[in-house]
């Protein structure tokens, strides 16, 4: 926590394994909470790329993790890599004009990256959420949708491609547990939420509409719940954590 790299990975740099990590407070060129390597059920906030992209990470492999209120001087909390099972939300750029969830930089326009199971939700201060990706059983939704009308959350969509099992349309609220989906949190609002607050209600669209995962019966998430439950395996970062017969009446 509260590192500072002069270059490349404020928190953690090539690691070939960080897991059950909290990543907070660190400040990179590149990568904020961290530049290549892999994590794995990580929570990565408040960190900073002070230059260029990946406010949380920059090439690096990411699993399970909880990416939310990190800022990039321009555009994108995870910047390149590949992405399985993530909560990327709240995140801020500096570049209004690019986009403030996934994508790659510039220097790798042509680059698919793989983002499966992803929630890439309200993302700050971007054109949309998404850029230069393939989608796979995820969803995407940035206020630009609301704002434009648009049918996807993504940014020079051209690029994007294959997508494939993702939720679209007037169907894309994950209805978290504890944040209204429907509303744009400010960045601070982001980072004091709690961690269970964006688990998934089981009236959620994204609720069993993850795709299996090799090893993922195995896996946990964050909070120490199966990544499997109730027969299949939820998008985004947290599993359900209901009862498929639980309702709740707020009056």
């Amino acid at each position: 926590m509260n590192n500072t790299a002069t270059r490349y990975g404020g928190g953690a740099y090539a690691c070939a394994m960080v897991k059950d990590s909290l990543l907070a407070g660190n400040k990179g060129d590149h990568g904020g909470a961290g530049f290549n390597g892999y994590f794995e059920n990580c929570v990565m906030t408040n960190n900073t790329a002070t230059i260029a992209h990946g406010g949380a990470t920059y090439n690096a492999t990411s699993r399970n993790c909880i990416v939310v209120g990190n800022y990039a001087k321009q555009r994108f909390a995870h910047a390149r890599g590949a992405h399985y099972g993530d909560l990327v939300y709240g995140n801020e750029n500096g570049d209004a004009s690019g986009s403030s969830g996934i994508g790659a930089d510039a220097a790798n326009a042509d680059e698919p990256l793989p983002v499966v199971n992803c929630t890439v939700w309200g993302n700050l201060n971007g054109l949309r959420n998404v850029s230069r990706a393939t989608l796979t059983n995820s969803v995407a939704w940035s206020v630009e949708d609301n704002i434009h009308s648009a049918v996807n959350s993504f940014w020079r969509s051209g690029t994007v491609a294959n997508q494939t099992g993702c939720i679209s349309g007037t169907d894309k609220n994950p209805k978290f547990v504890g944040i209204d989906g429907t509303i744009q949190l400010t960045e601070a609002q982001a980072k004091s939420a709690p961690w269970s607050a964006w688990a998934i209600r089981v009236s959620s669209p994204c609720f069993n509409r993850g795709l299996l995962l090799p090893g993922q019966r195995e896996e946990k998430d964050v909070l120490g719940n199966p990544r499997v439950k109730y027969g299949g395996v939820d998008m985004g970062a947290l599993e359900c954590v209901q009862s498929p017969g639980f309702s709740l009446s707020v009056r």
